[in-house]
């Protein structure tokens, strides 16, 4: 759907990426005319991005960069407006934007005809990209995130594909921005996926957790370290030194944040087996299995 309207939603702005707080709101083509701008701050960050690139030529972390990145400069939710503070449970309305990173590099196909507007991070080193979006919801978000990805041919982090999600309002002269831009329909695509792939667990189905005691081939891995202490038949025990309890939980369904939750899981599991090897093989048995 093409648009020959200017799209002018709402935004929020926070006074740094420490701040959880919003302390205004403003209209994304006055977000757009600032990183053009540069704004009031204009010469900091042209001194930040200085820094940053030198460091990344040194092959250093720059820790000036760092301190005007995080408590120095003015961010924005493009994703959506907040009441008072970031985060879900005080969205306020979503701006019909998508906002995707592309990290560690600044070249893009700035004939895609999705691409509302794109510019160089603060470093210099990545670039934002915002996309018009109909039919955007909460409950879709990720799914459209992941398509536009596809959609655009960008590798994105995957991490930031959140609507919460915060940006440094950067400094780019040559900031490309297209009025016009085709507004991608996410809805009828969105809604296939989500036949095949539930959001939600069902209600009358019983969450379970998965036990791979009964498996010969799982013998020999732990899922806790209580029996590391002898706490059989006592009401307390009191420890001279800090000690760590952990268990493993794993889920039979996981409904968000797949990678972080499997890559917790995983990472918790080799460090209750540090004798389980690269493979995940500890010797015994057939490879329980294989971390990729």
């Amino acid at each position: 759907m093409e648009s020959n309207q200017l799209y002018n939603p709402t935004v929020s702005i926070f006074k740094c990426c420490k701040s959880p707080f919003v302390i205004e709101e403003v209209s994304v083509t006055e977000i757009l005319h600032n990183i053009k701008t540069g704004g009031k701050d204009r010469d900091l960050k042209i001194k930040a991005r200085t820094a940053a690139l030198k460091a990344q030529q040194e092959g250093k972390n720059n820790s000036f960069y760092v301190k005007v990145k995080t408590n120095d400069l003015n961010t924005f939710t493009p994703n959506a407006t907040f009441t008072h503070k970031r985060n879900l449970g005080s969205i306020k309305k979503l701006s019909g934007l998508v906002y995707l990173d592309i990290d560690g590099c600044t070249d893009i196909d700035l004939n895609n005809p999705y691409i509302f507007a794109t510019w160089l991070s603060l470093s210099g080193t990545g670039r934002g990209v915002l996309v018009k979006a109909e039919g955007l919801s909460r409950g879709n978000f990720s799914i459209v995130y992941e398509s536009l990805a596809k959609e655009l041919g960008l590798e994105v982090d995957h991490i930031t594909k959140d609507i919460s999600r915060q940006v440094v309002i950067s400094y780019d002269p040559d900031i490309y921005i297209n009025s016009n831009s085709i507004t991608y329909i996410c809805k009828k695509e969105v809604d296939n996926k989500i036949v095949n792939t539930p959001l939600t667990v069902p209600k009358k189905r019983k969450k379970k957790i998965c036990d791979l005691k009964g498996d010969k081939k799982y013998n020999n891995i732990r899922y806790d370290n209580l029996e590391d202490y002898n706490l059989e038949g006592k009401d307390y025990v009191v420890f001279e030194e800090e000690v760590r309890f952990s268990k493993l939980f794993i889920p039979e369904v996981i409904t968000s944040n797949r990678y972080i939750k499997i890559s917790t899981t995983v990472h918790q599991l080799m460090a209750l087996n540090p004798h389980l090897g690269l493979d995940g093989y500890s010797g015994d048995a057939d490879p329980p299995f294989r971390p990729y």
